[in-house]
């Protein structure tokens, strides 16, 4: 993995977990005040953001070698990664796994944290990794 990229992926995991970190504290005290919903739990949020961080920055790497426009691609991908995220919290709405306490603001909360950290991800990457085009042959 070239160095800058890493540093990109560094300080966007950096960045998303702490902003999603704190943002789990506000949101818990909100819908979640007797910290029965363990999706809320600020380990499970700060693991989980990195992953997802982490993950985005090994598939940016994989696109730039092979996309044409990579930060076109990364980003569309991003979009359709975003969207399968909220599989899981609405399967927590709908009763399957842990979900017993899945209140529709808890679950709304955890999908807004999937935005604010897919926003931060994103953006720190393309912003900090130079567009590179695939060479034409």
């Amino acid at each position: 993995m070239p160095r800058r990229l890493l540093i990109a992926g560094t300080l966007a995991t950096l960045l998303a977990v702490a902003v999603n970190v704190v943002l789990s504290i506000l949101l818990r005290s909100i819908v979640d005040p007797s910290a029965v919903f363990q999706p809320l739990n600020v380990s499970s949020v700060a693991f989980l953001t990195a992953f997802g961080a982490i993950a985005a920055t090994f598939v940016y790497e994989f696109i730039i070698g092979r996309a044409e426009d990579p930060r076109r691609r990364f980003i569309q991908i991003a979009a359709v990664a975003l969207l399968l995220s909220f599989i899981p919290d609405l399967a927590l709405f709908a009763g399957v796994g842990p979900g017993e306490n899945a209140t529709i603001e808890r679950v709304l909360s955890l999908m807004a944290m999937h935005v604010v950290a897919a926003v931060i991800i994103v953006t720190v990457l393309v912003m900090l990794f130079p567009r590179r085009a695939r060479p034409s042959v």
